[in-house]
């Protein structure tokens, strides 16, 4: 788990004969969750949750942001076999982007379709065999 919070101060006298100060105090919270669903098989889900309060850039109020992600895995007793389910951004949510400075009142919605699935079998062929190596001979420096 992890907690970010940042304290912004933007300011401009002279904007497009705009001028702002403002400041907004913001908190990002996000993390990792895995849950092991069965005691015989290795079958885990694994939750990476994202969200952001409510903040600001220049003239400009950005609205909180929640993502989550999602990862289903099994994998074999012998760790040969894998199959994983990815899903992105499962919620698919939007955020958008405001300013009501002055005479100026503009939005923007944005909703990209960020939300995703992937499938994916996994075979790992041999392993990892560590090499034997020869000791260093050290003699030669006084040791």
């Amino acid at each position: 788990m992890f907690a970010v919070g940042t304290y912004k101060h933007d300011k401009s006298c002279n904007f497009f004969d705009l001028p702002f100060d403002r400041k907004k105090l913001s908190v990002i919270l996000g993390g990792t969750a895995s849950v092991k669903l069965s005691s015989t098989q290795d079958l885990r889900l694994i939750l990476n949750p994202f969200y952001q309060t409510k903040a600001i850039q220049g003239v400009y109020d950005i609205s909180p942001v929640f993502r989550m992600d999602a990862k289903l895995q099994w994998s074999s007793h012998d760790g040969k076999w894998g199959v994983r389910l990815n899903g992105s951004n499962i919620f698919n949510n939007r955020f958008d982007t405001r300013s009501v400075q002055g005479n100026q009142d503009y939005r923007m919605k944005i909703n990209y379709n960020w939300a995703s699935v992937t499938f994916a079998v996994i075979y790992k062929f041999g392993g990892y065999k560590e090499k034997n190596v020869k000791a260093v001979d050290t003699s030669r420096m006084g040791h």
